[in-house]
């Protein structure tokens, strides 16, 4: 339309209406997720999602997703020196030494809230190391003012490393109790599929047949550790100590 006006404008949200959306935002999210978080947009259409507190820290920088064999990863690009190299969200956040990975709990790369974020290893490590590691873990707690979980670690972490007491060999079956969740998920499917049981006494039927097939078949007969191991070890210790 010739002669016409037009009218460029935008809209400025103040920092105090902003401030009470964004504290309802996450008070609906922690109300349905259980845990509150905020997104951080990246490329392929993707989001991160990380604490509150990390959010403005991150924020600021240009992320962009990866996708490796299983699920997908924030990275940035870092200038280091006269060069660039890609960083992760993740490592952003809790800032490992070099020999340190950081490990996604629920195996989701794009869930980079600290609670999902834990410290590991690329190999099977020693007691030592491993005490070392969780040192770091309990400052780096403390560093971000949670006293009471810097807490739980330090009191806890002795118990969890007990199975270094044991061969190498066996601390792998020591650590985990896999042949004991398979067991249940074998249970669990078939009482899936019944849905709705009578009684009780029919529900401990079902189970108990396939722990009895479990016991009679190949699969109960297999032998979980090999015990020369301990008695070898046993036999050094008492060498040693002569």
């Amino acid at each position: 339309m010739e002669g016409g006006i037009k009218l460029n404008f935008s809209i400025t949200i103040p920092d105090r209406p902003a401030g009470f959306v964004i504290a309802l935002t996450l008070l609906y999210r922690r109300a349905r997720y259980g845990y509150a978080f905020r997104r951080i947009p990246l490329t392929q259409g993707k989001y991160a999602i990380v604490d509150p507190e990390d959010f403005e820290r991150l924020n600021k920088y240009k992320w962009y997703a990866v996708k490796d064999s299983r699920t997908f990863y924030a990275y940035r690009n870092k200038r280091v020196g006269k060069k660039y190299i890609s960083l992760g969200m993740h490592r952003e956040i809790l800032d490992p030494p070099g020999h340190l990975v950081v490990d996604h709990i629920n195996h989701n790369g794009l869930d980079n809230r600290k609670a999902n974020l834990r410290l590991a290893t690329s190999a099977q490590e020693d007691r030592p190391a491993a005490e070392q590691k969780a040192q770091f873990v309990i400052e780096k707690l403390r560093s971000m003012k949670l006293g009471k979980a810097a807490e739980v670690v330090a009191d806890g972490v002795a118990e969890t490393m007990s199975y270094y007491a044991f061969p190498r060999v066996h601390w792998r079956q020591l650590r985990t109790n896999n042949p004991l969740e398979r067991i249940m998920r074998e249970i669990r499917r078939r009482t899936r599929v019944v849905g709705s049981f009578p009684d009780g006494h029919s529900a401990l039927m079902l189970a108990a047949a396939r722990l009895r097939h479990i016991a009679g078949s190949k699969w109960g007969l297999r032998r979980y550790m090999n015990m020369e191991h301990l008695l070898l070890q046993d036999k050094e210790m008492v060498v040693a100590s002569a």
